[in-house]
C-alpha cells in the first residue's frame, strides 16, 4: 500500500464496502489500489457510479434507494466489462456535493440526512472522487417524479 497522504481531505473518513463489511481508507491512494484490484463488491446499500446522472430525476432515485436502509454511493469508479466496479473515473467535483443535496432536498421525503467525503486528485485537485453516505430513515423515502 502507498505511504498516507498529507492531507486530511483525502478519504480519511470515507467509507466503502469491501469484501462485505464497512472498510475505512485512509489515503486517495488506498482508495484506487482498492478499485483496481477489485476488492469493492456493489449492493443493495452500496453502489458505484462513473458521475452524477444528468438527469435530477435518476440521481433522486438512486439517492432515495440508498436513504431506504442507509448506504452509500461512490461516484468516480465505472464498471469494467464485467460489470464490476473497478475503473477509476476521477471527474469534475466543483458543485457535486451540492447539486446532489439541492436535488434531494427538493424530491425526496422526508428529506435524508447525507455526509460528503471529497478525495481529490494530488495532480489536479478539481478531480476526484465523491462519497455520499445517506443514513437510515425508518419511514424510508419516496421521490418525486
Amino acid at each position: 500500500m502507498p505511504a498516507p497522504a498529507d492531507r486530511a481531505d483525502q478519504g480519511v473518513t470515507h467509507r466503502a464496502y469491501a469484501q462485505d463489511k464497512m472498510w475505512p481508507p485512509k489515503t486517495i491512494e488506498e482508495f484506487e489500489s482498492a478499485v483496481t484490484a477489485g476488492v469493492l463488491e456493489e449492493r443493495h446499500d452500496f453502489d458505484a457510479k462513473r458521475q452524477l446522472p444528468e438527469s435530477g430525476k435518476e440521481l433522486a432515485k438512486d439517492v432515495a434507494a440508498m436513504t431506504t436502509d442507509g448506504g452509500c454511493l461512490v461516484y468516480g469508479v465505472g464498471e469494467d466489462d464485467n460489470g464490476q466496479p473497478r475503473l477509476l473515473a476521477p471527474f469534475q467535483l466543483a458543485n457535486a456535493a451540492e447539486r446532489i443535496d439541492q436535488i434531494a432536498q427538493h424530491s425526496i421525503s422526508p428529506n435524508p440526512r447525507i455526509d460528503f467525503i471529497t478525495m481529490r486528485c494530488a495532480d489536479d485537485p478539481a478531480l476526484g472522487y465523491l462519497t455520499s453516505i445517506h443514513r437510515f430513515h425508518p419511514a424510508g423515502c419516496d421521490w418525486a417524479a
